[in-house]
């Protein structure tokens, strides 16, 4: 749960960033795609890894299902979404292809990545609403007039 807020949060955030920061940066120089990213397959490999973890899921450690979990963000989906254009009313559900806003981006990430959801309910409600809905009270932190790398240094200290 508590890598779904974080996800959330950096997404959300990001799309509020009118200028490139440093995380972003960082970012698109560490990821070098040398070949084009079928997503339909990355979706069905995110499947089939859920398949096999349906008989033994409450066998595993948190933390390993925090670290497959970020995994499949990280590694397969978001980097087929990265140059996708965005746009205020962007509903596209492809990477590459039409545009997206950022609702519909977070929603669309988490629902490829496994979680099931409504995403356009979901994807159309306030950020706020929206983790609410996808995370527990206890996990929610608010943050305000803080700096961006302030910000980012709990998450990566939590």
């Amino acid at each position: 749960m508590r890598y779904k807020f974080l996800i959330i949060a950096v997404f959300i955030h990001s799309c509020k960033t009118e200028k490139p920061n440093k995380i972003s940066k960082v970012i698109s120089q560490n990821i070098s795609i040398t070949a084009p990213i079928n997503y339909d397959s990355c979706k069905r490999k995110i499947d089939t890894i859920k398949t096999a973890y349906k008989t033994s899921w409450n066998t595993i450690p948190i933390k390993e299902k925090e670290k497959d979990f970020t995994a499949a963000i990280t590694e397969t989906i978001v980097p087929a979404w990265i140059g996708t254009q965005w746009a205020y009313s962007g509903t596209t559900e492809v990477p590459q292809k039409g545009s997206i806003a950022c609702g519909y981006f977070v929603t669309t990430v988490l629902r490829d990545a496994g979680l099931p959801l409504a995403r356009i309910r979901l994807a159309q409600c306030a950020s706020e609403e929206m983790i609410k809905k996808l995370v527990g009270e206890n996990y929610i932190k608010r943050f305000s007039n803080v700096i961006f790398k302030e910000f980012i240094s709990f998450l990566q200290n939590n």
